[in-house]
């Protein structure tokens, strides 16, 4: 009997193994698809810059014929306007058709590394112990999932605020400015360009914050996630301060790698922590500190700032600076999360991980 329980259990290993291969199979098909939409993706990135700048060739070349035109100093202005004015529709329609297949891949591009992370997640679910999913229907981990839920929403209603905001905001400031410039174009020509100005000016600002949004909703390139969680915020650091020039000090120690729901906890707050430097603080110098020990992980982001008082804020009982956000984050993962702050003294975040080195070990056999 003993025999036949350890062969039927060596079977049961065996199809596992088997599934495990399949699903390793199908993830090389998707990264090798995702590769070639990488390409197709410079590729034409290259080409829609290669066409917006023909155009400002054109646009260049169409403004140096209307002053010839105006002084009288060229015969055959009407016939070269009229060849500019075609190649420039020509141009705007490439750039047109370009953007659409841009947009269809990147579309394209989303599917395929939403099915890339369902066979990673298919992956470690079949090399996942029996107890360990057993767990998955106690009341902790119920909890644990009704608490991402909330995060989740709770994000959601952040970002759909900040977007009505920002960029909603703007977009709709310059369907009525560019109302207005047709009617000038009629009434008021002088006064045009004044507005055009203005208009360009603001679609700018706009698409700023988008960039603004992008630049938190992305988690850090797939090599440098591969290279720890050290290597994820020190490469947000650097892209941060070099985008929005703010110091940026860090002192990262080499962790290695933690459960994957722990680095992108801790990298979210890192994300939300310098946002909120951004937007509240004002700081000149921001330092940013990661180290472990056997049993715990320190996270600390410090600012010089202008800080807040912390008892009217605990008076208004409202999410406020993000700190929501970032405590919930913590939640999920069983992390302390501490904010220090005073008028005119800055602010410090400090979030302390606990780690279990077993979970590390296993989690480090799926990647």
């Amino acid at each position: 009997m003993q025999l036949r329980t350890l062969k039927f259990g060596q079977e049961s290993i065996d199809l596992l193994d088997a599934a495990a291969e399949v699903v390793r199979e199908q993830q090389e098909k998707l990264r090798a698809l995702n590769d070639k939409a990488k390409s197709l993706l410079r590729q034409w990135e290259d080409e829609l810059q290669q066409i917006h700048n023909s155009s400002q060739k054109v646009m260049e070349k169409l403004s140096a014929m209307r002053a010839l035109e105006l002084f009288g100093t060229d015969n055959g202005a009407d016939i070269q306007t009229a060849m500019l004015r075609q190649e420039e529709q020509e141009l705007a329609q490439r750039s047109l058709w370009t953007t659409e297949r841009l947009l269809a891949l990147q579309r394209t591009m989303k599917r395929i590394a939403w099915l890339e992370e369902q066979t990673d997640i298919a992956v470690k679910y079949l090399y996942t112990k029996p107890d360990a999913l057993s767990r998955e229907g106690t009341p902790a981990a119920k909890l644990a999932q009704i608490r991402a839920l909330q995060a989740q929403e709770g994000e959601r209603e952040r970002l759909a605020r900040e977007i009505h905001d920002g960029p909603a905001q703007v977009l709709a400031n310059a369907v009525f400015e560019l109302e207005y410039c047709e009617r000038l174009i009629q009434k008021d020509p002088a006064r045009l360009a004044e507005e055009l100005i203005t208009l360009k000016r603001d679609v700018r600002d706009g698409l700023a914050e988008v960039r603004n949004f992008i630049f938190d909703l992305r988690r850090a390139p797939a090599p440098l996630a591969e290279s720890g969680l050290a290597a994820m915020v020190r490469h947000y650091a650097e892209t941060y301060q070099s985008r929005f020039k703010t110091r940026v000090e860090t002192d990262l120690a080499d962790i290695g790698h933690l459960p994957e729901e722990q680095e992108t906890a801790i990298y979210r707050v890192v994300q939300e922590a310098l946002q909120n430097v951004r937007k509240h603080s004002h700081a000149s110098k921001v330092k940013v500190t990661l180290g472990r020990s056997e049993k715990s992980l320190r996270l600390s982001i410090e600012d010089d700032g202008e800080g807040f008082d912390m008892q009217e804020q605990q008076a208004r009982q409202v999410g406020h600076f993000g700190l929501t956000s970032m405590k919930e984050r913590s939640q999920l993962i069983g992390a302390e999360l501490e904010v220090v702050s005073a008028p005119g003294k800055g602010t410090k975040v400090v979030l302390t991980v606990p780690l279990d080195p077993e979970r590390e070990k296993q989690d480090a056999s799926y990647r």
